[in-house]
């Protein structure tokens, strides 16, 4: 994964919904990083995962799920 280009101008263009999810102890991509590649992309929600490393979906399943479950709700906007 360190070798593949550079994405910061493709984030910069997306224009849709985006979750960036880190874990609390992630060292590949760590907090700063997390933040940055939030930064880039208009309107992205960043979520830390407390006691996760890299892998937070496998080390916390319930909080990923939680996140992901409350993140895909709100794009659904009010019920009808």
């Amino acid at each position: 994964m360190a070798l593949r280009p550079d994405s910061k101008d493709m984030l910069a263009r997306y224009a849709g919904p985006a979750l960036v999810i880190v874990g609390e102890h992630d060292a590949l991509t760590p907090l700063a990083k997390a933040k940055e590649i939030a930064g880039l992309i208009s309107g992205a929600k960043l979520e830390v995962i407390p006691d996760a490393g890299h892998l937070a979906n496998q080390e916390q399943p319930e909080r990923v799920n939680a996140v992901l479950d409350a993140f895909l709700t709100s794009l659904q906007g009010p019920s009808a």
